[in-house]
């Protein structure tokens, strides 16, 4: 396997010295394990963001909300006919 070097500084270091689930876990493992958790985390947002919009759509489908042109929600924000 190929390996690089990279520079941190030694208060990044310390930092991930302390995320290790255990002693000698590599730095390499520490990072591919924080960066797939923050992907997780993204991913498990755009799942439940996707799941609100079809609901929402559903709801408009349906007429369970009331919607609005944008003539006449400009009318009702601002008084006047745009």
């Amino acid at each position: 396997m190929k390996q690089t070097t990279i520079k941190v500084k030694d208060e990044t270091k310390k930092l991930l010295e302390l995320v290790k689930k255990y002693g000698n876990q590599s730095y390499d493992e520490v990072i591919r394990d924080l960066v797939e958790e923050k992907l997780e985390g993204h991913l498990e947002l755009r799942e439940e963001l996707k799941r609100q919009v079809l609901r929402s759509a559903e709801d408009i489908r349906l007429r369970r909300v009331k919607t609005l042109s944008y003539e006449k929600l400009y009318e009702k924000l601002y008084g006047g006919q745009h």
